[in-house]
């Protein structure tokens, strides 16, 4: 639990990548803290100084071995963190174009990373957020 009740919400951006009518997610790997197992969108903590394009970028190298070269602010969710009382904004970018070709996995937080029809990625389970289920929804109506 955070200690500093006057910082603001921790934040994350996470990427949607979306080729051909799917969108990349990745299985948390079971050693994971936090959601364990769940498949999850990719992405991580956005750090002090860094602005959530940044961060984006960071994580897809860092994570699947890409550079985002065409994304978009796509949503922001509000939860709370795993604690149940810090709040936490989820940025979420659709990712249309990348370098560094095919993704895959480039460090232990994943062990899987799959592409999935919008439906299919709607009804996943178990799945990191009960919230991305709306989002995967919007997706499939997304020009």
């Amino acid at each position: 639990m955070r200690t500093d009740e006057t910082a603001g919400p921790v934040e994350y951006a996470c990427a949607l990548p979306i080729r051909g009518g799917r969108v990349l997610l990745g299985l948390r790997a079971s050693h994971r803290r936090n959601r364990p197992s769940c498949w999850d969108t990719i992405g991580g903590h956005v750090e002090p100084g860094e602005t959530a394009d940044q961060a984006l970028i960071r994580e897809l190298q860092e994570e699947i071995g890409i550079t985002p070269t065409t994304f978009a602010h796509f949503t922001t969710i509000e939860t709370t963190e795993s604690d149940g009382v810090s709040p936490a904004l989820w940025h979420l970018f659709s990712v249309t174009g990348w370098d560094g070709g095919d993704p895959a996995i480039a460090n232990d937080e994943h062990s899987e990373i799959r592409w999935f029809a919008f439906a299919d990625a709607r009804a996943l389970s178990p799945l990191a957020s009960e919230a991305y289920r709306p989002v995967f929804a919007r997706l499939a109506e997304a020009p």
